[in-house]
């Protein structure tokens, strides 16, 4: 006891107690660091901790989980986790904030919750077709399509009201109650199909874009339409938002737009020539963000000038220049040991597909083909 009392009545030179000034300390950096996730300025190192599953560890989940509609837990892979559930490609993905629960919806119209812990996943009850009354608006140019209405395109989560939006071609956005997983509204106000939606972090407040080139803002508070945003010439692909009442956009018009809303204004900005369609966008910081084009560009953009900050052209592999070792083109910092290792697993997985390494340059002009029929013709 003695001993502990002395350690408690430790003094440094100044004659400042110790414990109490590292207390001090991890409470001011606490302190700081609650202040700047509000501000949306904290910053956390997450690339080098992620880990994707290999080719082989896909495949191997694949086989040991070939039911979609198995309720059973996830196959886990050696580097990641597979979880199978959708018959359709998977259009949209959203994360609570405290990472815990996804929602994923498909082109087929359904909607999945996964536990980010155990796997587990619960289907949403599907919702009826659109049935439009003329008394409350929606028909005309805003009625669903006859064919294909049932495809979703995005969704959106707020944990703190839980609440869940989808969208897709049917032209509405639902708003879901994600502990009844019933719906609670349906708006109805785009003349095309909704291709993203956001909520801004800590609101109420809904984007939504469209191919009918207009942003949209909802209140989820009130369940209401607030006001349409124009500028886009052509179809708007992708909206990202930030803690202020600020969006970023990205459309088939070739153009970034950066919108103040409150102001109603907007900053366009624009590709190189020559680059391809922008598709998606995410802010890195409040005046910073990142967009991703279909031609494998990904671009650092900034409010301080009109051109990209910085871009890397074929990061994901495709498009690469003719020669180029199995048509990887390395981005700007990589190393050649990272360039080796993406050459590595390419030509493992093309091994695998049965794939032969005399078409990797495919996708720059021609189909691919298999490597029975590649020997064939030698």
């Amino acid at each position: 006891e003695n001993a502990s009392e002395e350690e408690e009545e430790e003094e440094d030179p100044h004659g400042n107690n110790v414990r109490n000034l590292d207390s001090h300390d991890r409470l001011a950096d606490r302190l700081k660091n609650d202040a700047m996730e509000r501000s949306g300025r904290s910053r956390r190192q997450l690339a080098n901790l992620l880990v994707a599953p290999s080719g082989d560890d896909a495949a191997d989940a694949a086989d040991a989980d070939t039911d979609a509609d198995d309720d059973s837990a996830p196959t886990r892979a050696s580097a990641g986790m597979v979880w199978r559930g959708h018959r359709l490609a998977v259009t949209g993905l959203a994360l609570t904030d405290d990472d815990a629960t996804a929602y994923s919806v498909s082109k087929e119209g359904t909607i999945i919750q996964w536990d980010i812990e155990t796997g587990a996943k619960i289907k949403f009850p599907r919702i009826p077709d659109v049935v439009v009354d003329p008394t409350k608006g929606g028909g005309g140019p805003m009625a669903p399509p006859r064919c294909g209405a049932a495809t979703l395109l995005c969704c959106a989560v707020s944990p703190e009201r839980h609440l869940l939006c989808t969208a897709g071609t049917d032209k509405r956005i639902h708003v879901y109650d994600t502990r009844s997983m019933k719906q609670v509204q349906e708006f109805a106000s785009h003349r095309g199909s909704v291709t993203s939606l956001c909520i801004r972090k800590g609101t109420g407040q809904m984007f939504s874009v469209s191919t009918d080139r207009t942003l949209k803002v909802w209140s989820l508070d009130d369940m209401a339409y607030v006001d349409t945003l124009f500028g886009h010439q052509s179809e708007v692909m992708a909206v990202a938002p930030q803690r202020k009442e600020r969006v970023v956009t990205v459309g088939r018009d070739r153009t970034c737009r950066f919108w103040k809303v409150a102001e109603d204004s907007q900053l366009i900005f624009r590709p190189n020539p020559g680059a391809g369609q922008l598709e998606c966008c995410a802010f890195t910081s409040p005046d910073t963000w990142v967009t991703g084009s279909d031609d494998g560009t990904v671009s650092l953009w900034s409010t301080t000038k009109k051109r990209a900050v910085m871009s890397w052209g074929g990061v994901h592999g495709f498009g690469g220049l003719e020669g180029s070792a199995h048509g990887i083109t390395a981005p700007k910092f990589s190393t050649p040991d990272e360039l080796d290792a993406a050459v590595a697993s390419r030509a493992a997985t093309q091994e695998h597909c049965g794939v032969s390494a005399a078409a990797v340059a495919a996708p720059v002009g021609g189909g691919w083909q298999p490597q029975q029929q590649v020997q064939q013709q030698q």
